[in-house]
């Protein structure tokens, strides 16, 4: 037994040194076979990275870390000391000797096409503005969609159904921000607009969210989803209400559909969030979101503006004042997604309706109806709310300052099929990757 969460690796004409998240590998492995299995995926996940250029190739054995290397695998040498935080890393785990292993081509290139990529979106606007937006691959695959019986906070529109998502997505690793909201729209809605430019945008309609999705793809010169007619504005240029025409074929950024938004939520998890389970002490304790969202209970804030909670009774942390929060402060999902849960709803492409019984094959809501899916808890939510199944309504034309949402885009290079029905707000044919 190794006592190190350690791996030295060979790596193009070097070594490489990786500790892995051994605590997420242990999580997704029920025996130790299974845990193994999962570390050297991580490890083929990081050379990959070397290979790419994503992570900086050490240039001597053992760079960022002091380890007791095997004489027999690389040879003895001076070790240069690690820093108290590397070290307790180091420590905290033990770990099966199968880790002092070297993957073959064929182990590298099958965890390789597992492995969510990133995409960085640079753009300069019309006005000379430049923004950069980060998008992670959601490949396709089939989840239990909705939660099971028994799961705290549960509401009976959360049936459990099997769901299949033919089309991979790049979906934003944060909700659209309100930077990149003004150079994009040039519009400032917003409720919270001394929390900084790096919160999400809020205040935000759901014909607001289609017209910025069609912002981005016209800068990127891909073919927008949307069309919207019959415009009717506010005095500040925000949409009340649109005829929309869809068309899923094209290549542009839209609205994640309310199953795509969930399976992405979870990552291949199937607990109420995507670290583990949730405890319900109160309306606004949860312990365990702490860790990966800001709720009611934690979303204090010290800026002008905020939300006078001071009614709101046994909070995980006492505040007085609540709101939004900078992106990217929490962890992520295993996916890289940041604030799925928590900071702002989102809104999906739906119309709110109840689950299809059985199997279902790229569900995109309800036929009929006015008002729309928004997910993912906010700032001010219950804990109850803060759970990947949770589901929630509105009219399209709402606006709130909870109210955000993140774009999603095709990945390319797939096939494109029919779909058989057509979307009641245009009588255009929507098109399934």
């Amino acid at each position: 037994m190794l006592r190190y969460a350690v791996v030295i690796v060979p790596s193009n004409d070097g070594f490489s040194a990786y500790v892995p998240d051994l605590p997420g590998c242990m999580v997704t492995g029920d025996t130790r076979k299974e845990v193994v299995k999962n570390i050297r995926v991580a490890i083929c996940f990081h050379l990959e990275g070397v290979k790419q250029g994503e992570i900086e190739e050490p240039r001597s054995l053992c760079q960022y870390v002091e380890v007791p290397v095997p004489e027999n695998l690389v040879g003895s040498g001076p070790n240069p000391k690690a820093s108290e935080s590397q070290a307790i890393r180091l420590l905290v785990h033990e770990v099966v000797d199968e880790l002092w292993w070297v993957p073959t081509d064929r182990q590298r290139s099958s965890a390789g096409t597992k492995r969510p990529l990133a995409t960085r979106v640079a753009l300069t606007t019309s006005t000379g503005d430049s923004i950069e937006m980060d998008f992670v691959l959601i490949p396709k695959g089939r989840y239990v969609m909705g939660s099971p019986p028994g799961e705290s906070g549960r509401h009976k529109a959360e049936g459990q159904h099997d769901v299949q998502l033919s089309r991979s997505l790049y979906m934003k690793d944060t909700p659209v921000t309100q930077r990149e909201w003004r150079a994009l729209a040039r519009s400032t809605p917003f409720r919270f607009k001394d929390a900084g430019e790096n919160v999400p945008a809020e205040r935000i309609s759901w014909y607001d969210a289609l017209e910025f999705c069609n912002i981005l793809s016209d800068l990127e010169q891909l073919k927008p989803v949307y069309k919207l007619g019959e415009i009717e504005r506010r005095d500040d240029g925000s949409i009340r209400h649109a005829k929309v025409m869809v068309n899923f074929k094209n290549d542009g950024y839209r609205l994640p559909t309310e199953a795509e938004w969930e399976y992405a939520c979870r990552a291949e998890t199937r607990t109420p969030i995507y670290t583990g389970e949730l405890t319900i002490h109160g309306e606004h304790n949860g312990p365990e979101l702490d860790q990966i969202a800001w709720y009611s209970g934690n979303s204090e804030v010290e800026y002008d503006g905020g939300f006078n909670s001071t009614g709101w009774s046994d909070k995980q942390y006492n505040h007085r004042k609540a709101g939004i929060q900078t992106v990217r402060q929490k962890e992520p999902n295993p996916w890289g997604l940041y604030d799925m849960i928590g900071n702002v709803w989102e809104w999906c492409w739906d119309r709110y309706g109840s689950y299809v019984n059985g199997k279902v094959s790229d569900p995109m809501g309800a036929v009929t109806g006015k008002r729309r899916v928004f997910r993912g808890g906010c700032w001010s939510s219950k804990v109850s709310e803060c759970r990947a199944a949770n589901r929630c309504k509105i009219g399209a034309s709402n606006r709130a300052c909870i109210l955000g949402f993140r774009p999603v885009r095709l990945a390319k290079g797939l096939r494109l099929t029919r779909h058989s029905d057509e979307d009641s707000e245009s009588g255009m044919v929507t098109w399934l990757a």
